[in-house]
């Protein structure tokens, strides 16, 4: 469940973010049917999470929503940051007059509709593979139903912007921005793993009370830390009780030698028989 909401939560933050300054500044945004072909392909892969390889906790989950809401949005910001590099590169080759009458009508401007299409669908769907875990993505291979339907919604994304329907509002990009936005977004994905992972090393509940610090949060945290002290002063005496038993033991053993030494002891040392006043016999 949880893998589920960070991923939905930061593909919506992706989402929003990206089309909100877009719009906002750029005029661009996406024909109505391409976005419902998003959330369709997307949710209904999305769907066979349920017959995932993903590992099983040892402990219960515990809901950390400081930590969730805090990746998402971080996961959600860089796909952002992702997007807009696609967009601009997309502009610098097919540029248009944002806010011009007619700019929907613009061929370059659909180009990099279609475009967007692609990574918007293809990036944030690939980061799924990441979310699944709370570890690095490859310590638990996917299931293949769901590995085939994540690829598969990625095939008939791809299909769409080389053959470009018109009835879809998308013109044709060919093989080349086809591959090379989906290459490139299958990498991203393994650079947002690293993200994921070192943020869940290093998120502790110190750190949560410290960017929420709320009043139970702050007795939380108090709490814990007395805790902390008790259990390593009890650790240290219990280590200096074993090892002052363990040097007991071993003058003991020095003051006491077992039966097995001390018969091979006295067998060793020399017996002295005295036979008359004057001469004795050593053996």
């Amino acid at each position: 469940m949880r893998s589920y909401a960070l991923y939905r939560i930061a593909s919506t933050i992706h989402f929003l973010l990206f089309f909100f300054v877009s719009i906002m500044f750029f005029d661009f945004a996406l024909p109505d049917l391409l976005i419902i072909l998003i959330a369709v392909l997307n949710d209904a892969a999305t769907l066979v999470i349920a017959v995932d390889n993903a590992r099983i906790s040892k402990r219960p989950d515990k809901w950390r929503l400081g930590q969730l809401l805090t990746l998402s949005f971080i996961l959600g910001a860089l796909l952002m940051i992702i997007s807009f590099g696609h967009f601009f590169v997309a502009k610098h080759f097919y540029p248009y007059e944002p806010f011009a009458e007619h700019v929907t009508e613009d061929y370059n401007y659909k180009y990099i509709q279609t475009i967007m299409y692609l990574q918007i669908s293809s990036c944030p769907h690939f980061v799924i593979f990441s979310t699944r875990l709370g570890s690095w993505w490859w310590k638990s291979m996917p299931s293949w139903t769901f590995l085939i339907a994540i690829i598969g919604t990625q095939i008939i994304a791809g299909i769409i912007t080389i053959v470009g329907p018109s009835y879809l509002k998308a013109v044709p990009i060919g093989y080349g921005w086809t591959l090379g936005v989906l290459g490139i977004s299958l990498a991203m994905f393994m650079l947002l793993d690293i993200v994921k992972v070192y943020v869940f090393k290093f998120w502790s509940f110190e750190f949560t009370a410290m960017v929420w610090p709320t009043k139970a949060q702050r007795d939380k945290l108090a709490a814990r830390k007395a805790r902390k002290i008790v259990h390593d002063r009890v650790t240290k005496n219990i280590k200096k009780v074993k090892t002052a038993f363990r040097a007991i033991m071993a003058v003991n053993a020095f003051k006491n030698p077992s039966p097995a030494i001390a018969k091979n002891k006295s067998a060793n040392e020399p017996v002295i028989v005295q036979v008359g006043s004057s001469d004795t016999i050593t053996a």
